[in-house]
């Protein structure tokens, strides 16, 4: 009788992607990891799942509430969720090639493609950081450690530096002066320069960034702020402790 993992390995590539504001789809999963997958997603989401059943090729969970639209406590929760998410094929040995948008359709949101590794990898653990509005990072499910990381190189490596920090929806959320995630002219390379001072400085504390994948709605995670007009959402980082 052939393994549960050589199983695995002859579904080739699994697909996961996200549809409408409440829709998470997956295909070329077996039964056995589809169970699985609910048992992550009904802990990890509180608000649970409202119907499920075969769409098309895949298989749909109908998620509670609206995760895609990126609203208050919602953005933070689906970031979470799909930080489980990766972090739960991880530990089954599928490890993601590629987050990518392959439809044209409008508010599409990204597919994830995973491919099955011989040797399950040893972290798993997962965390995610988000960008909100024009100057937000936010750090979901992140250690102290990380925490900590992502407030020093704001306040060393952002040119305008850190303007205030809070706990949003139970996360830690940091403020930068000026409007980083809106930059126009010469802001905008300033902006890219920051992101790649982020990324080294998550790099020497031992994390990497896993995937960036886009998992709001439109302008979901964007909400107007002193009237101000709604911008697009920004993709969110998946983070994991560097093999």
């Amino acid at each position: 009788m052939e393994s549960s993992h050589q199983q695995q390995q002859q579904l080739s590539v699994v697909c996961i992607s996200l549809h409408e504001t409440d829709r998470l789809r997956v295909m070329n999963m077996s039964s056995e990891m589809v169970d699985s997958l609910r048992a992550v997603i009904q802990s990890s989401w509180t608000r649970g799942i409202r119907s499920e059943g075969s769409y098309a090729v895949s298989y749909e969970f109908k998620l509670g509430g609206r995760p895609w639209l990126g609203q208050a406590e919602e953005a933070v929760d689906a970031r979470r969720l799909i930080a489980r998410i990766l972090g739960f094929m991880l530990q089954r040995g599928w490890v993601l090639v590629v987050a990518t948008d392959v439809s044209r359709k409008e508010h599409e949101k990204d597919s994830l493609f995973f491919r099955c590794q011989a040797v399950p990898p040893q972290a798993a653990v997962t965390a995610a950081i988000s960008f909100n509005m024009t100057d937000r990072v936010r750090v979901i499910d992140g250690t102290e450690e990380l925490v900590q990381v992502v407030r020093s190189c704001i306040q060393n490596c952002w040119s305008r530096g850190l303007q205030g920090e809070r706990i949003y929806k139970g996360v830690p959320e940091f403020k930068m002066y000026g409007r980083p995630w809106e930059p126009s002219g010469e802001g905008t390379m300033v902006t890219r320069m920051f992101v790649a001072q982020l990324i080294g400085a998550l790099d020497g504390a031992g994390w990497e960034v896993y995937t960036s994948v886009d998992i709001s709605y439109g302008v979901g995670g964007n909400s107007s702020e002193n009237g101000r007009t709604p911008i697009r959402s920004m993709d969110s980082w998946v983070l994991r402790p560097k093999p």
